[in-house]
């Protein structure tokens, strides 16, 4: 299977390429601001706080491999729990990357209404309407998984409950912005899942 060492490096080489990703989308987000008078959202603190402490957990499993080892890792199944969840972050980060495509010039760390603004619907967002949200929940599970421990379960709830907070205030602001197309979107679409 796969030993500590081929696991600091699978979470090291993601770590770099989710790190890129995120740097080149984030500095071409903030290039642009936000109109003045324009109502923007702002991330659900509990959001925030996930995300925090899943850096720490990743950091630490990268720092630290022995100590997580010793309390964690030590679970016969593991194994087969760790692969999972390296897909689950490979996959995630693909995820990712679609989004951000799919988003181009409307990604924006807070969501904020452009003059002309439209409703994006291909890539990700053909069958989500939240993907970017979706990940970074991909992302909280995967490390359930890698990390089974009650921090990473409960920074899985965290995140889905702020998360969900998150994407229920832009329902709100591109519902008021786009009308009856967002609506017919919302109706069509997932939140964080494809509807079957």
């Amino acid at each position: 299977m796969l030993d500590m060492n081929g696991l600091r490096i699978f979470l090291l080489g993601w770590g770099v390429v989710a790190l890129a990703v995120r740097l080149v989308y984030g500095w071409r987000a903030y290039t642009r601001k936000a109109k003045p008078g324009v109502d923007q959202t702002t991330p659900h603190p509990l959001a925030v706080l996930s995300m925090s402490i899943w850096f720490g957990v990743f950091g630490a499993l990268l720092v630290f491999p022995d100590t997580v080892r010793e309390q964690t890792l030590s679970m016969p199944f593991l194994p087969y729990m760790r692969i999972t969840g390296l897909g689950l972050l490979a996959a995630g980060l693909w995820t990712l990357v679609r989004a951000h495509v799919a988003l181009g010039e409307f990604y924006g760390v807070k969501l904020y209404i452009k003059q002309d603004h439209r409703l994006i619907d291909i890539g990700p967002y053909a069958h989500v309407r939240h993907p970017m949200y979706t990940t970074y929940l991909i992302w909280f599970a995967a490390m359930t998984l890698i990390v089974p421990h009650p921090v990473t379960a409960l920074v899985l709830i965290m995140g889905g409950y702020g998360f969900y907070r998150m994407a229920k205030g832009e329902e709100r602001m591109l519902c008021q912005a786009l009308g009856e197309p967002y609506k017919h979107y919302c109706r069509r679409t997932g939140m964080f899942l494809p509807r079957m």
